[in-house]
């Protein structure tokens, strides 16, 4: 599969693309009812209207949903809930049978998902979900929000047992309004004869990886490339001039995460309504992945929506101005021969810079994953040179630079000393806005050996140095599911887990190589035995240093050190009846994109 974008080569960075999580959570501690020690459950759902469960206590009486739990006895786990239908039976309250019972000298690991109708399947081992072959029902009134519970771990007897559920699927709305730029005089609205969105997938199977820090499920979808999501067309939806708020034009659907391939098209048929009645009809469409959004939680990140998430919102506000056209929605760029411009920001506006080439990327193996990303020159859809990554500007994220000589390295076009870089038009008005880049590879340095980029020299201290620390000796390399290792042997492998503690009191963790293996930090992890840290002060173990180098080239060093998980919600003990409630985080996160549809 090959995916065009317009672009124009410049130097500079200004985007940032980060992950951010809100988390609300509510304890509802149930008054002393009697002294039994029956296990029961009770939840409630945050997330939106409609298709998807709304904010609060929103399940109904007949909601089910399937409970896995785990009894740990002296380090022995035996299971005491293995897919257990817990049904709502109204006011919140939950029931199943046979009823179990807590042990005092025990703790327990619990799990959930909603709703119980949906085939999956639970690793105990692993404590990983998996749903195979669902399918998102074509229309929002049909369609299920499916949701994994963060998992509850050591969890002690005689207490509330709190589910709060993440959604799994994508939610996704489609707006319409006029274009801030369209000249309205004389119009009084703007009607959608037909809105419609192809070449969506509608089945595909969830495989989970892991939890977060905030013990939330990870994990991706995989498509079934034969299936279709059949988007029930949209008609009559109508934009009177003047309103402050877009049109509703298809909201609150539930679909399933996935790469969005050049196929999923989005098609418009609106009509203008003139002041004396009169009709114009106009029809436009967009490749779905070609859309620009802003994230909310920080509208200074942007992303090409190419991909959907689990348990992200995106929110499309298309915007349409009939007097403009280019191509039924795929801008070709206006060649331009200036590759290297430096000054983005302070564009001239009689003569703004333009796209000059298409990128076009290549996904080798057909997993709908991008794998080469190549600079079109000529316009002709051959790949003509490649395009490199690299954090020229540390603003922690690499931006695309053009390799034309195909060294390996990023070109200087200008020779000015600064590599070129990759900018985009993004909002379809053949004006150059956005840097291309991407996340930088976590930790701070590439983890894998195979990356031009990724260290030839040993650049942390481990083990505390045998002749003086801040001697660095190995590498970090970090697996799937995000935790590090210390790579003694520089061959992309980890050799040496990293644990972590607040070692010094900074509120956050220092990383720490994990000598004896049990998952702790403690005096056995030292490896120069020598009892202080590079601070000279008292410490039985050795934090892990990075070596680094600063703009003007001076070698420093930082701790490897992250921020600490959520704490978790203290919970007052109660011999009581054992009641379960549950709070779901909204979603993650969300995009908001507007396009003028051309």
């Amino acid at each position: 599969m090959k995916q065009k974008r317009s672009l124009i080569i410049l130097t500079g960075a200004i985007m940032m693309l980060s992950a951010c999580q809100d988390n609300n959570t509510l304890n509802n501690i149930a008054p002393i009812r009697d002294n039994s020690t029956q296990i029961n459950f009770a939840n409630y759902v945050g997330g939106i209207t409609r298709a998807s469960k709304g904010v609060g206590a929103t399940f109904v009486s007949g909601d089910q949903i399937a409970v896995y739990g785990l009894q740990n006895i002296d380090g022995e786990y035996g299971k005491i809930f293995n897919n257990q239908l817990v049904s709502n039976t109204g006011q919140e309250i939950w029931s199943y049978t046979p009823a179990k019972y807590w042990e005092k000298s025990s703790t327990y690991d619990f799990y959930a998902v909603y709703p119980y109708a949906v085939a999956n399947s639970f690793d105990f081992d692993a404590r990983k979900f998996s749903i195979t072959d669902f399918t998102v029902a074509d229309t929002a009134r049909d369609q299920v929000d499916l949701m994994i519970a963060k998992q509850i771990t050591d969890h002690q007897p005689y207490n509330v047992v709190n589910f709060e559920f993440s959604h799994i699927l994508s939610n996704v709305n489609f707006y319409v309004k006029a274009s801030s730029q369209f000249n309205t005089d004389g119009i009084k609205s703007i009607e959608v004869v037909s809105f419609d969105v192809t070449g969506l997938y509608s089945k595909g199977s969830f495989a989970q990886t892991g939890w977060n820090t905030n013990n939330v499920f990870t994990g991706a979808w995989t498509a079934d490339a034969t299936s279709v999501y059949d988007m029930p067309e949209v008609k009559n939806a109508e934009y009177s001039i003047g309103s402050t708020k877009a049109a509703e034009v298809a909201t609150d659907l539930l679909l399933l995460p996935q790469q969005i391939n050049d196929n999923a098209i989005l098609t418009i048929k609106f009509k203008l309504v003139y002041s004396d009645d009169t009709e114009s009809v106009f029809s436009r469409s967009v490749a779905l992945n070609k859309i620009v959004g802003n994230r909310v939680s920080d509208p200074s990140q942007k992303a090409l929506l190419a991909r959907w998430e689990p348990n992200y919102r995106y929110n499309y506000t298309i915007s349409v101005d009939p007097s403009i056209t280019s191509d039924g929605g795929h801008f070709l760029p206006n060649i331009n021969p200036d590759h290297d411009q430096d000054e983005l920001t302070n564009q001239d506006p009689e003569n703004p810079i333009t796209p000059v080439n298409n990128i076009i990327e290549i996904d080798n193996d057909g997993d709908g994953i991008t794998d080469e990303y190549w600079i079109d020159e000529d316009m002709d859809d051959t790949p003509d040179y490649p395009i490199v990554w690299k954090d020229i500007d540390d603003d922690g994220k690499e931006e695309a630079l053009p390799d034309r000589d195909q060294d390996g390295q990023p070109d200087d076009s200008d020779g000015d000393g600064n590599p070129d870089v990759i900018w985009m038009d993004t909002d379809g008005d053949d004006i150059v806005d956005t840097e291309l880049e991407r996340p930088k590879t976590k930790p701070d340095v590439p983890s894998d050996p195979s990356d031009p980029d990724y260290p030839t020299e040993a650049f942390i201290d481990y083990d505390g140095g045998t002749d003086g620390y801040k001697n660095a000796t190995a590498w970090i390399v970090s697996d799937e599911n995000g935790e590090y290792f210390v790579d003694t042997d520089h061959d992309g492998k980890g050799d040496i887990p990293v644990v972590w503690r607040d070692v010094d009191g900074d509120g956050k963790l220092e990383g720490i190589a994990d000598k004896d293996g049990d998952g702790a930090a403690t005096a056995a992890d030292s490896y120069d035995n020598d009892g202080v840290d590079y601070n000279g002060q008292t410490k039985d173990y050795d934090v892990i240093l990075i070596k680094e180098k600063d703009a003007d080239g001076n070698e420093t060093w930082r701790e490897l050190e992250k921020d600490p998980s959520v704490p978790e919600v203290e919970i007052t003990y109660y011999k009581t009846i054992i009641e379960f409630s549950a709070t779901v985080s909204d979603w993650e996160d969300e995009y908001e994109a507007s396009y003028v549809m051309k």
